[in-house]
């Protein structure tokens, strides 16, 4: 008896029957790849042949790497539909924080451009969800300048928001 790489480079033909049976051709941009994969399969299954003589087993080797193939095409291809998968759910969660992640720098980028008593009122406004004559009282001011600072506030949110 012969070991697995001394029959293997005596057949093989069995192994491009195996290749051209699967539907891949001398030029595929994956040819060399499944090649190698075959010949890979062909030593494996010559050292687990046990008792069947060179020619027995030589008979029957072509259609086994011929299901190995297929079997590792169903694994490929459930490994990308897997991997799109993933990557569909992050690129989702992805959108969630960058909008998220744009929206706190939008506040944070608003907020700086106010004084101390705009970023009061508009904190006031947005997290106490107050009305004017309400933030005037508890500020001690009126409610005519509160409105002079909310107009104010208006505008440098259209400000900020309008590069958007």
């Amino acid at each position: 008896m012969t070991d697995g790489f001394e029959l293997l480079a005596q057949n093989m033909k069995i192994v491009y029957k195996a290749l051209a049976r699967a539907h891949i051709r001398q030029g595929d941009m994956d040819y060399d790849d499944w090649l190698s994969f075959a010949r890979l399969q062909y030593i494996y299954h010559f050292e687990r042949r046990k008792d069947l003589s060179d020619v027995a087993f030589n008979r029957g080797v072509g259609r086994l790497i011929y299901l190995d193939i297929e079997k590792q095409r169903g694994s490929i291809v459930k490994d990308l539909r897997r991997a799109t998968r993933v990557n569909t759910e992050a690129s989702t969660d992805t959108d969630t924080d960058i909008t998220e992640l744009e929206v706190r720098e939008t506040i944070t980028e608003a907020l700086s451009l106010m004084t101390s008593l705009q970023r009061q009122i508009f904190i006031m406004m947005v997290d106490e969800e107050l009305k004017q004559t309400q933030i005037a009282r508890q500020l001690g001011i009126s409610r005519q300048a509160v409105n002079a600072q909310v107009t104010k506030i208006r505008k440098i949110m259209v400000k900020v928001l309008g590069r958007e």
